[in-house]
This record gives structure tokens, C-alpha cells and sequence, in this order.
């Protein structure tokens, strides 16, 4: 039987054409962004990501806010196309785990914890067991534009967004704004942009790690974000496989040698984040008790196309 809980009015989320200097999710709507995790010795940064979205998300639409399970991603996310990684802890995309979660819902991180963490194997995919309850599910999701400042400025305003960044300098970061000029853009990691602002004229993007609370700032840290999005940072990610690039691409082509991307770490170059967050399993999904009437929609919406 799906788990359920009682709908609390759905959040008020700010208006796309009031954006306002700073914006922080964690202090505009402090209920709807969890704790900092780690993802330790897995490369579950995909799965963490894609499940933090979706942990805001379903809280935005319906007051609940609960730690969802990543656990659940990385054993049961397929990759045949080999995006990101081969999958696992071997590397995936938030994309990936969002069609997933369209199609099964994703459990709880009490009734399926993270362990990957722990042992570097994917563990068991549980999403046909008769014990599994989905507790919330997604309409579908966004692709915002990619290298477009002013696009994810937007859908940030919507809702927490899953990034794909060069994380290979992030290493030595302690606090402070981190500068373009400090990474590369070999795309390598997947977090998550929870706000922007502005630090002694320097603007940045507030960006959740999933490597602790001890790591950076309580486990953020701060990107350089340009003043005029026009003057954003670019550069040649040269091991697009490594990122969100797919290794049999499905229109058959060859995989990329190279994928032009901007930002600082090309925080710019792969964004998404879930829309229609529900609390329970799928409807039509084997095993449900949930019905139409269940559902609490989200209804967040951004400039950019819906998957």
C-alpha cells in the first residue's frame, strides 16, 4: 500500500517577474530544504542531487518536507545509453533520475537508507518488491536552457535546480565567493543551486554540495555568477562523458569530442528540476492506493522545456 499524508496548502511560491536581488530557499520558505548529506564513496552526486530537487519540491506543493531516498536512485536508475557515467555509483544524470521517479516514485530515506556511500556498490533495486512504498512522485521535469544565466536566474526563483559543474578545484574551498578563474570546465559533479546573491559587489550562486556539512560553507558553497549574464564565463569541456554527455547518444549519432559550456565550474552548461511533486505512489503504478484525489501538485512551472 503507498504511504500517504494529509495535504497541508501548498506553498506560495515568489512571482518570475519580481526577481529580486537575493534569494535563498532556505530563508524565503525555511521548511522546504533539507540538511546537507554526503554521498561519501559512491559517485551518487547525480542521485543526491536529483533527490534534493525533489525533497523541495514535494515540500513547496505540500508543506511536508521529508529526506528522500538516494539509496533508491542509485540502485534502480537505468542508463543504457551510459549518460554521465555507466551508472550507480558510476555516474549518472539528474535527468535520468527524474524519469525514474516519474515512472516508480521514490521511496523514503527511513524505509530505504543510503548505503552505497558506505560500500561503493549500487545495492539492491528494491522497485518491485511488495514492501516498497513510493512516498512522493513528479509530474515530470525541466530542461533549463543551457549556458543561459538568465534562465536559471528564473528557475531558481521556481525552485531549487539540479547543475551539473567542473568540481575538480572544489577540493581547497573553505568559504568565500569561489571565482571563475579558479576551475575548469570539465564537467564532473551534480549539485544543487538553492539561491544567488551579492557579496561586496561580487554576485554568486548559492550552490548545496553533497559532500557534508563540514565541507565549505556548512556544506554550500558560493560561485562567482557574472553581473551582465552576456559576460558569463565559457570554455570546451573535453571529457563530456564524464559529465552529463551520453556515451551511445539516442539519436544515434557519436557521442561528443568536446561541449562548449559557461558559468563558473559551467554551472551554466546541464540544468533541471522536477514539476508536479506529489506526495504517494504513481497513480496506475501496481500496488498503489492513491487516486486523483491524492495528489498535490506543485505546479511549478520555469523558462524552459518540460520532459
Amino acid at each position: 500500500e503507498a504511504a500517504q499524508f494529509f495535504a497541508a496548502p501548498p506553498a506560495a511560491a515568489p512571482k518570475p517577474n519580481a526577481t529580486p536581488s537575493e534569494f535563498d530557499w532556505r530563508i524565503f520558505l525555511p521548511n522546504v530544504v533539507t540538511a546537507v548529506k554526503d554521498q561519501g564513496g559512491c559517485g551518487s552526486c547525480w542521485a543526491f542531487a536529483a533527490a534534493e530537487v525533489l525533497e523541495s519540491a514535494v515540500a513547496i506543493g505540500s508543506g511536508k518536507l521529508f529526506d528522500l531516498s538516494p539509496q533508491d536512485l542509485v540502485a534502480c536508475t537505468p542508463n543504457p545509453n551510459e549518460c554521465g557515467g555507466s551508472g550507480g555509483c558510476d555516474g549518472a544524470t539528474p535527468q535520468l533520475a527524474f524519469e525514474y521517479v516519474k515512472k516508480h516514485g521514490i521511496s523514503s530515506e527511513w524505509s530505504t537508507p543510503y548505503t552505497s556511500g558506505m560500500t561503493g556498490k549500487n545495492g539492491e533495486c528494491l522497485k518491485d518488491s511488495k514492501s516498497r512504498e513510493p512516498v512522493a512522485g513528479i509530474g515530470g521535469f525541466v530542461d533549463v536552457p543551457k549556458n543561459d544565466a538568465e534562465s536559471l536566474l528564473q528557475a531558481v526563483f521556481v525552485s531549487p535546480v539540479a547543475v551539473s559543474v567542473a568540481a575538480s578545484a572544489w577540493s581547497r574551498y573553505k568559504e568565500g565567493v569561489f571565482s571563475h578563474a579558479s576551475c575548469d570546465f570539465v564537467i564532473n559533479h551534480a549539485v544543487v543551486v538553492n539561491g544567488y546573491g551579492t557579496q561586496n559587489s561580487t554576485s554568486y550562486w548559492l550552490i548545496r554540495n553533497s559532500w557534508g556539512p563540514m565541507w565549505g560553507e556548512d556544506g554550500y558553497i558560493r560561485l562567482e555568477r557574472a553581473k551582465d549574464p552576456e559576460q558569463e564565463p565559457c570554455g570546451w569541456d573535453t571529457k563530456p562523458l564524464v559529465g552529463s554527455a551520453c556515451k551511445t547518444p539516442l539519436d544515434g549519432s557519436e557521442p561528443p569530442e568536446k561541449v562548449w559550456v559557461c558559468g563558473t565550474c559551467g554551472v551554466l552548461s546541464d540544468s533541471s528540476y522536477p514539476i508536479d511533486a506529489f506526495l504517494g505512489a504513481p497513480v496506475g503504478r501496481s500496488g498503489s492506493a492513491l487516486d486523483n484525489t491524492s495528489l498535490i501538485s506543485a505546479q511549478l512551472r520555469g523558462p524552459s522545456r518540460r520532459r
